[in-house]
């Protein structure tokens, strides 16, 4: 099984090859046809085909098979390695641009330099991605700077092809190139906390209005190369700015421009007509917006429905040139799975298939994970996070986590629906015991900068939680201390609400429920109920008000999902609105409780009025968007919110 992408690297060589017109034309053919091979998931074949030289085009192919297994892995070593990849690249476009705007290049159909301007642009833009991956603020404040420098380069591409019979002057590529090295040095002023804010040229530029560019007949490879280069970056890139969380808000006075979500979706969908490089990265972009943050936005306007059969032709196309590569059949699936056949979903991920690049396998492992996850399928989830441990190094904190949360769902399972099964209950719960209190010490292992991911934070803060619940004799062991069912919360963080068919609702009904009643459509929350008077007496943090809020909470999303609304919204009202950022103070408390809440009121008000409340709901998305201080897991739930406001602005 291939382990990276060093190897395509070889010998590093001290200084990059001077290339004629001939020479570049048929170094980025090559290029071109080798990335195939990366989508074709043959990384064996990508090393015989690419030539060996450190020149600009083939060592972007390299670089594109680095960043793919960084991107998809979220490996620290892979990270690393693809920052240092991806800076070469960078400098080598940059020279060899510089070079032939000194050459004689009028013999040519398109502009001196656009070609590896794109490339320029694509190194640049997947740097700072990488940069974003690192989970550093500076790291991630220079990756801002690297989004500005790109969009400067690719603004000037973009006008350039839109306005084909504009002259260029050498003082205009002498701005440019004085645009773009003002943005290398930015970016290395980040690092050093001295960075400035963007400037009224920024803003001039990000007014501009850029149109997706058409493909044309009889284009040479650089057009098609460059139209297609500009069309998947520059939607890319606005794309991206218009997911930044709230929280977050700040850094896009440094890059100063604003993204254009349909704008930036148009050019991806033309990009992906040009089955190159470009239009593979065009589609996978579009489905991991579909499938993520596009999931995610509840305030459904009519007209921008997700497109998932749209979704599945293009993919239908893409598989079939690429047949090969099981990345296809994981979009595929994810899609299949935003119409909540999640059983349809995990019978394409079933099928056996043979991967080079393990960070595939790894994340279909986790994406069947997931989908067992969501259908409460805990045994067979279990086992497959436990698998992740060997195979992926993104978490063993979280994988672990995962299980010990999967196992402490068996018990619960068995206690209630199989009081005679006595073994069974105690096994899955000295399992989760284990793996829960394992899971805090995993964190930061093998892990780049050694820093937490939010979600391990937000592990690390729930397991001390019931670890002090037990030293204060509350319990006997963490599993008698967990409260709130910890997968049905981990199911909302990952919105597994959003895609769950009504039966797999039903059952999560009934886990939150598990200390009031077995049964799921009465004595929610009811503490006059026999079952939690019990339950309460031996464990009194039930009755503690971040525990009530978030079951309440919960529950009334579930209540919304199985199109309960008005029940879900009266819980809401009485049971968590009330609840302030005062009483969730304190160092193991539910703090994500009350801007949660005003972002569900807003979201429950929109689906109650069938999207007629966009004041209302407006009203209380931005209350939640400036909610007054950070809380667990901010950055994931203000994807949520800025996904909303987005979707209020049409």
């Amino acid at each position: 099984m291939v382990k990276g992408a060093g190897w395509l690297f070889g010998k590093k060589d001290s200084g990059a090859a001077t290339l004629t017109s001939t020479d570049d034309a048929a170094a980025l053919k090559a290029a071109i046809d080798a990335m195939d091979y990366v989508f074709a998931d043959d990384l064996v074949g990508l090393k015989a085909v690419l030539p060996k030289e450190k020149s600009t085009f083939p060592y972007l192919a390299r670089s594109v098979s680095i960043f793919i297994e960084a991107t998809l892995g979220f490996e620290p070593d892979v990270i690393k390695e693809a920052t240092e990849v991806l800076t070469t690249a960078e400098s080598l476009a940059s020279q060899d641009r510089t070079n032939v705007l000194r050459m004689d290049r009028s013999h040519l159909a398109h502009a001196a330099g656009q070609e590896y301007g794109v490339a320029l642009a694509e190194a640049t833009l997947m740097s700072a991605v990488v940069l974003f991956l690192t989970e550093s603020a500076v790291a991630s404040i220079r990756g801002f700077y690297k989004m500005r420098k790109a969009y400067h380069i690719l603004a000037d591409i973009h006008q350039q092809l839109a306005e084909p019979g504009k002259a260029r002057s050498a003082a205009a590529d002498a701005a440019l190139a004085d645009k773009v090295a003002a943005a290398d040095r930015a970016a290395d002023e980040a690092a050093a906390g001295q960075a400035s804010p963007a400037t009224e040229k920024d803003e001039a530029v990000a007014e501009h209005a850029y149109a997706p560019l058409a493909a044309r007949d009889g284009e040479t490879i650089y057009q098609s190369y460059i139209s297609s280069g500009v069309n998947v970056c520059f939607g890319m890139l606005q794309l991206m700015i218009t997911l930044v969380p709230p929280s977050l808000g700040k850094v896009l006075s440094i890059v100063g421009f604003r993204g254009n979500k349909e704008a930036s979706i148009e050019m991806l969908w033309e990009a992906t007509t040009v089955m190159n490089i470009h239009g593979c990265v065009a589609v996978l972009g579009l489905l991991m917006y579909f499938t993520g943050p596009g999931q995610a936005n509840e305030v459904v306007v009519a007209g921008q429905e997700l497109p998932r059969e749209r979704c599945l032709r293009v993919l239908a196309e893409y598989e079939a040139k690429y047949p090969t590569n099981a990345l296809w059949a994981l979009q595929r699936a994810r899609v299949i799975a935003m119409g909540r056949d999640l059983e349809g979903a995990l019978a394409i991920l079933e099928e056996p298939r043979r991967t080079q690049m393990r960070q595939i396998e790894a994340l279909i492992v986790f994406e069947r994970a997931m989908l067992s996850l969501d259908l409460h399928r805990f045994a067979e989830a279990a086992e497959l996070f436990v698998k992740l441990n060997d195979i992926n190094t993104w978490s063993f904190a979280l994988y672990t986590y995962y299980a010990g949360v999967c196992h402490l769902e068996l018990y619960r399972t068995a206690v209630r629906e199989r009081p005679d099964a006595v073994d069974e209950a105690k096994k899955h719960k000295a399992r989760a015991n284990e793996l829960l209190a394992r899971a805090p010490t995993l964190i930061n292992k093998k892990r780049f900068l050694a820093r937490a991911m939010p979600l391990e934070t937000y592990l690390q803060r729930k397991v001390a939680k019931w670890q002090a619940r037990v030293a204060a004799g509350k319990g006997a062991t963490l599993a008698d201390c967990a409260g709130v069912s910890p997968a049905n919360e981990l199911m909302y963080f990952t919105n597994g609400y959003r895609r769950a068919p009504a039966a797999a609702l039903e059952t999560s009904l009934r886990e939150l429920n598990f200390h009031y009643s077995d049964e799921p459509t009465t004595a929610l929350l009811d503490e006059t109920a026999p079952a939690f008077a019990a339950a309460a007496g031996k464990s009194a943090f039930l009755r503690d008000t971040d525990e009530v809020g978030a079951r309440a909470l919960l529950v009334a999303i579930v209540l919304r999902s199985l199109g309960r609304v008005d029940e879900g919204i009266d819980l809401l009202k009485t049971r968590v609105m009330p609840i302030e950022r005062h009483d969730v103070r304190g160092s193991h408390m539910e703090d994500w409780i009350p801007p949660c809440a005003l972002y569900e009121r807003g979201i429950f008000e929109w689906v109650r009025t069938s999207g007629k409340s966009v004041d209302f709901t407006r009203d209380q998305l931005q209350k939640a968007a400036h909610y007054g201080h950070g809380y667990d897991l901010d950055t994931r739930v203000g994807l949520k919110i800025q996904a909303g406001l987005e979707a209020l602005k049409q």
